[in-house]
């Protein structure tokens, strides 16, 4: 029987076991242990998946099943060597996350959230399928860029490089997770990728990203940016991450008035011809709009009010001549009736 020490510590992701036997079964190679950390399929929750190892051998799980006798098998395959009966080993739970199956849409964001707030490294392949797979319109996507900035290893910025020249429509997203890496190796990633963009939209978010890791190094090349209009000012405005940045080293800005002057005038210039901006200042609807506004406050004044408790007051003393007809002759019988007496 296999100890359960996922009941009694669910947020527990590596410990300690007693490997015991190794099993041949349809399904595959399973590994049995004294006790385990990982949740086996049932009850519709899926089963864990992570490694098994040892100095000198590493088994991959995929699979975790539960016996009728309260045994726990690990399926999945020996990458290298084989466990020794009573050895010690270390069982580490990767999280569903490394499933190539649909889940639950709250259940993937919370865990992608989980691996960046726990720096889970062996979760960043998992994290990096997610991200390229996820709609651009997806919060999991947005969460797999801050839980890999979190994680923040050379490996991450390495990747983030490859995939960056890779997936044009993912280039966005993965210009934002160097402002969650404030690292050097992070930095010169960003300079050298700054470098060679072209595209004004990409180049914000890049030199946006560089001013939130306090970049003094890619400062010349932002303002040559900002002078030559070559980013995408209903984004961001440039000057106002990159003043920070020369605060924080205790630098001055040459010719500051000048810059905030173009970079107002580019602001304004790019709003005009943004076509939200231009719906708002048409001139018809602008007269539209006001005409409905006259209508509403001359809908209802002081003379409505006056007519209204007019027609209040008309209503409580109803003429005889409004009176129905049969009810005009029951009151006149009841007259009649109270002259005779």
């Amino acid at each position: 029987m296999t100890k359960l020490n996922y009941l009694e510590d669910t947020h527990l992701f590596e410990a300690e076991a007693t490997f015991l036997e190794t099993k041949n079964h349809e399904k595959g190679t399973a590994v049995i242990l004294d006790g385990t950390i990982f949740y086996p399929q049932g009850g519709g929750q899926p089963a864990d998946q992570g490694k098994i190892s040892t100095p000198n051998a590493t088994f991959t799980v995929n699979d975790v099943r539960l016996d009728e006798d309260g045994t726990v098998w690990h399926f999945g395959i020996f990458e290298n060597g084989e466990f020794q009966k009573g050895e010690k080993i270390k069982h580490k739970v990767i999280m569903y996350l490394s499933q190539d199956t649909d889940v639950n849409y709250h259940l993937e964001l919370f865990l992608v959230e989980l691996a960046g707030n726990l720096k889970l490294r062996e979760t960043v392949p998992y994290l990096f399928r997610i991200l390229i797979d996820s709609d651009f319109r997806d919060l999991v996507r947005s969460s797999c860029s801050i839980s890999l900035g979190q994680i923040g290893t050379p490996e991450v910025v390495e990747k983030i490089g490859s995939l960056y020249r890779s997936y044009k429509d993912l280039k966005n997203v993965l210009a934002e997770t160097f402002k969650y890496i404030p690292y050097d190796y992070s930095e010169e990633m960003a300079v050298q990728l700054l470098k060679s963009e072209t595209d004004p939209e990409t180049g914000t978010f890049l030199a946006g990203a560089l001013c939130d890791i306090f970049s003094i190094k890619s400062s010349d090349m932002i303002i040559d940016i900002i002078r030559k209009k070559q980013y995408d000012p209903s984004i961001m405005g440039l000057l106002d991450y990159l003043i920070p940045v020369y605060v924080y080293h205790n630098k001055t800005i040459d010719n500051l008035a000048e810059l905030e002057r173009r970079e107002r005038e580019f602001q304004d210039e790019r709003l005009d011809t943004h076509p939200l901006f231009k719906l708002r200042k048409h001139p018809k609807l602008s007269k539209d709009h006001d005409e409905i506004e006259d209508e509403e406050s001359d809908s209802f004044d002081e003379d409505d009010i006056e007519d209204i408790e007019d027609s209040r007051e008309r209503k409580k003393v109803m003429p005889m001549s409004r009176i129905p007809s049969k009810k005009r002759n029951k009151s006149k019988k009841k007259k009649k009736k109270s002259r005779k007496r």
